[in-house]
This record gives C-alpha cells, structure tokens and sequence, in this order.
C-alpha cells in the first residue's frame, strides 16, 4: 500500500514535469521540433496515466481484500429465527388511568377540607381578619349617603 502511494507521487512528479516541457514546447521555435517533442510528450503522459491508473486498481484491489477478512466476519454472531413483531405498549392504560383518578379524588378530599380550615384562620384571626373598630356606632356616623341610601341636602345627583 505505501509502495503503492509512492509510486504515485512518483509518477505525478514525472507528468508534471512533462506537462511543463508540453508548455515549453508550445512556445518553442521550431514546428517540427515542437510536433515531434509534442508525441514524445504525449506518449510519455500516457504511459504515465496508465501507470497511476495501474497503481489505482492495485490499491482498489489490496482494500477490497482486507475489507473481505476484516469488515465481513464468516460466522454469524445473530440468526433471525422468526419474522420480527411490531408491538405498540401503551404509556397509561386504562386500569392505571383509573388508579391515578382514584388517588386523586383522595387527595382532594383531604386537601379541600385542610384549605377551608387554614382559609377560616387567616380570615377570622390571623393576618387578614377585618378589625372591627371599639365604637361601632362612630362608624355607621360616617358612612357615606350612597351607603347608607339617605339623600342630604348637599347631594345633588340625578
């Protein structure tokens, strides 16, 4: 494989060389010079890419044949005994769904009552309970008219 590659550059080295004297030999002098330098050329580039194609086969060849001992093994490590199933498992069944309503509504019942109860506290005694003032009768003094529904003598609404 190595000798193989070296070869190659080898070979690229020589058409290059040879497509420069193609160049040269183009802009030469002489015509007949020129055409006779210009098979030369031409024959040795063939040769040229003869040998690379060669050495390309070559290498297709030695890959295909390590590719035959390494990549596909002669013994069979799985063997398909019956035609494959397609089974679809369903997430939630029924029977789960149910339980999962069930334990729910349990739940509920527990935690409904409990939010009442806290819900009384914080209302009535706690934090948010509404502070009745000592003189209740203060306060029904001052209420508004619109409250309270009188009219005074001051109030002009329509």
């Amino acid at each position: 494989m190595i000798a193989a590659g070296q070869s190659a550059v080898r070979l690229e080295r020589e058409m290059g060389y040879y497509e420069g004297t193609i160049a040269s030999v183009r802009r030469g002098s002489g015509r007949r010079a020129a055409t006779e330098t210009l098979a030369e050329a031409s024959a040795a580039f063939e040769k040229i890419l003869a040998s690379i194609n060669r050495s390309v086969e070559q290498a297709n060849d030695l890959y295909q044949q390590i590719s035959a001992h390494n990549l596909n093994p002669r013994t069979q490590l799985v063997t398909i005994t019956s035609p494959f199933l397609v089974r679809t498992l369903r997430r939630f069944t029924v029977r789960s769904l149910g339980m999962y309503v069930v334990v729910a509504f349990l739940l509920s019942l527990m935690v409904a009552p409990l939010g009442c109860l806290i819900h009384h506290y914080l209302t009535t005694e706690g934090p948010l309970a509404r502070r009745q003032p000592a003189n209740a009768a203060a306060t029904a003094e001052h209420a508004e008219p619109a409250l309270t529904g009188a009219h005074t003598a001051g109030d002009h609404r329509v």
